[in-house]
């Protein structure tokens, strides 16, 4: 008995750093998406932002459009496909398919606080809002794993 006891305490031991390196890779991939301030807005110049895709799939699409706008549409504004959702986040602003680990830059037409959507091949989408972006500042807007939603 002590035996089988003492071979069960080894194993758990052996086991216990593949556990937490499992855990930790799972952890590091599904954090929530982030922006990253490379620069502090200048209050003069074009706005430097980019999205960096962080995530296990390409992004197909991506639309910024101004929080305030995002905050007041209801119903139909935030339905997937709707007239509505194309009117408040006007026109994908990627002139390709964003591959995995990849950055672009993205036109900002003014300061101020924008939200973003990325949206991925099979219609799930990120959204990240209320992002302040001021003049000459340069921004990297880092997509993760963990933030995708499906829609409704």
């Amino acid at each position: 008995m002590r035996a089988m006891l003492e071979r069960w305490i080894v194993v758990a031991l052996w086991s216990l750093p593949l556990a937490s390196v499992a855990l930790l890779s799972a952890c590091g991939s599904s954090g929530t998406s982030t922006l990253v301030t490379v620069r502090s807005a200048t209050g003069s110049g074009p706005i430097d932002f980019s999205v960096e895709n962080g995530t296990e799939v390409p992004i197909n699409n991506v639309y910024l459009a101004k929080s305030s706008q995002v905050g007041e549409a209801v119903g139909a504004s935030n339905e997937a496909g709707s007239t509505a959702e194309a009117e408040l986040w006007g026109p994908d602003l990627l002139g390709a398919a964003l591959p995995t680990g990849e950055r672009v830059t993205v036109p900002v037409a003014e300061p101020g606080e924008w939200d973003l959507r990325a949206v991925d091949r099979d219609g799930r989408y990120q959204q990240v809002a209320q992002l302040k972006l001021g003049p000459g500042g340069r921004y990297i807007l880092r997509l993760t794993e963990g933030s995708w939603r499906v829609p409704k």
